[in-house]
């Protein structure tokens, strides 16, 4: 598998057996959140270390704070129920 066109290998475990796969990403700052559906990402089929790619990553910040200022429109909204964790405390 490659990665950016360089072989890929993960720097966990060290296989070259990375899958090109995508998942849910939750990004947050300052208790903000933008939620980026089928986000490409990268998973080591040894050991299931999941990599995001740097670029991606970069675009999903440039989204988020264009979002935030304003200067762009997200595709929706959808509500989230939350739960705080209050712990066992045994």
């Amino acid at each position: 598998m490659t990665a950016n066109g360089k072989e890929a290998k993960c720097p966990f475990c060290g296989s070259e057996e990375l899958e090109e796969q995508t998942t849910d990403y939750l990004y947050t700052h300052d208790d903000k959140y933008l939620l980026i559906p089928n986000m490409p990402v990268l998973v080591c089929s040894t050991c299931g270390m999941v990599y995001y790619p740097g670029t991606v990553l970069e675009e999903v910040e440039r989204h988020f704070f264009n979002i935030y200022n304003q200067q762009e429109q997200p595709d929706g909204y959808i509500q989230m129920p939350t739960l705080a964790y209050a712990g066992s405390g045994n």
